[in-house]
């Protein structure tokens, strides 16, 4: 009897062996083949995305750079109007003496958003400075403040810049000071200033609807980046800043985006739902061959086996 009651046992055994030898080798190609999808997917869209993203923070660089360049001649436009203005002209020539009690109001500073006036004579030596404070009060304008940009101007009759001092950046355009007519030699030079603050870059960021965006001054010296971080972050991060110079060499003046890699996360994350909805698919189709094998191939077979059995 023992032998009759081992084989039936014995079949029921490989008849269970034959059925989790299917479903495993059905998930192991099924899952095979998810990890190839994904990973060709990888390979072949994350770059077009990063593609994507880096050519939008070059361009959203592009158009900072060209909103400060188009500050920076708004600003070489109100010195060109104060520079070939006659009362500056006689001032600078001796003959206007109340010129800055008419002129050098604080309003005059706020009502055109300038932070100095500097007044030089030929020889580039201040003749009058006045600084807008918060207490809206007119002082004389720093020489740490001043140095910098008279370096750059030597014996330029016109040019604008940036320039840094105290923690502070500011927009800078100086001309050469004229008649109205143009007929006389110059006597002088006129310099502004106009400060670019955070309120400014707020500002800049609202109306070119960019990304947030942090300014810095940094050391020309220091070109390591900003963080450890992967090849490929610190790619990106070169890539969403923008470093101009400073009437000082030895500074830059850092703009960088806060890099939100809006489109690579929406890529990461529509690869991740893509890989959940293939591996729920492969795990239906593990399922549904599963069931067709032991309907159509395993249950026959059970009863052809216990067919033969009973004969």
């Amino acid at each position: 009897m023992t032998p009759a009651t081992d084989r039936p046992s014995s079949r029921v055994a490989r008849r269970h062996s034959l059925k989790w030898h299917i479903i495993l080798t059905l998930s192991v190609t099924l899952l095979s083949l998810l990890l190839l999808v994904t990973t060709a997917a990888l390979m072949t869209l994350w770059p077009s995305y990063q593609q994507i993203e880096e050519d939008e923070a070059e361009r959203n660089l592009l158009r900072v750079e060209r909103a400060i360049d188009n500050s920076l001649h708004n600003l070489s436009v109100l010195v060109s109007d104060w520079a070939n203005w006659d009362d500056t002209y006689n001032f600078l020539k001796g003959e206007y003496p109340g010129y800055i009690e008419a002129n050098m109001m604080p309003e005059a500073f706020s009502n055109v958003h300038l932070d100095s006036i500097v007044l030089l004579d030929t020889g580039r030596a201040v003749v009058w400075s006045g600084q807008l404070t918060e207490e809206r009060q007119v002082t004389p304008v720093s020489d740490e403040l001043l140095q910098p940009m008279l370096s750059v101007m030597e014996d330029q009759t016109k040019g604008y810049g940036l320039s840094a001092s105290g923690g502070q950046v500011y927009l800078f355009a100086w001309q050469q000071v004229l008649d109205s007519a143009n007929t006389q030699p110059s006597n002088g030079t006129l310099l502004m200033l106009r400060r670019l603050d955070e309120q400014q870059l707020q500002s800049l960021r609202t109306q070119l609807d960019l990304p947030p965006l942090n300014m810095q001054v940094r050391s020309v010296e220091d070109s390591q980046p900003y963080m450890r971080l992967s090849r490929l972050q610190d790619r990106l991060l070169r890539h969403n800043e923008l470093q101009l110079p400073l009437a000082d060499p030895r500074y830059s003046l850092r703009l960088a985006f806060e890099s939100q890699r809006q489109i690579t996360q929406l890529a990461s994350a529509s690869l991740q739902a893509g890989g959940m909805l293939i591996l729920g698919g492969s795990l239906f189709c593990v399922l549904v061959v599963f069931w067709q094998i032991q309907r159509l191939i395993c249950r026959p077979l059970a009863e052809l086996a216990s067919c033969v059995t009973q004969l």
